[in-house]
Formats: structure tokens, sequence, C-alpha cells
């Protein structure tokens, strides 16, 4: 399933910057993308917060909705050899 979403960049050292970006998922979220480049992917964690903070589940916001996405590192062992290869996006249908 693919959402469309707005992001709002609060911690830039620029005002905050407003983009429009697309969340793709199945049970979690997969893969962020913003204009049309996929900016992050598992193995790494892709959160979604509202505008106050609130954490929000994939099924909680509509397109066009204003949201803060952020992401978090893997950890080493998922990101190279046997780890990498449970998360390769291929098994996801990339």
């Amino acid at each position: 399933m693919v959402r469309k979403v707005m992001s709002s960049h609060p911690f830039s050292s620029r005002k905050t910057q407003i983009v429009t970006g697309r969340l793709e998922y199945k049970n979690e979220i997969l893969a962020a993308f913003m204009d049309s480049m996929m900016i992050a992917h598992v193995p790494d964690l892709i959160g979604v917060v509202d505008v106050t903070g609130m954490p929000l589940q994939n099924t909680r916001y509509e397109q066009g909705t204003e949201v803060i996405v952020y992401t978090v590192p893997a950890p080493a062992i998922w990101q190279v050899g046997k780890g990498r290869q449970v998360f390769d996006l291929k098994h996801f249908g990339y």
C-alpha cells in the first residue's frame, strides 16, 4: 500500500521544511520516498508521528495528512552479510 504524506522537518537548521513524500508498507513501513527517490528503507526503522509528536499507525493517517517522518538506523548486524539478506528489499517485492 502506498500513502502520500506531507513531512515536516522541525529539526532542520532552516525554517520548517514541508515536502511531499510517499511511504510504502505492508505490516510495517518498508520504504520512504521523496520526489520519487528512495530516502530510507528496511532494515532501518521508519516512523511517523503527527505534528504534536504523537506516534501514528499506518492505518491512522490518510493521503495528504501532515506528519513528521523519521528514521533510526538499524544495528550494524542487520546492514551487512546474512542480516542484510534477511531484510533485502527483494523479499518485499522490490
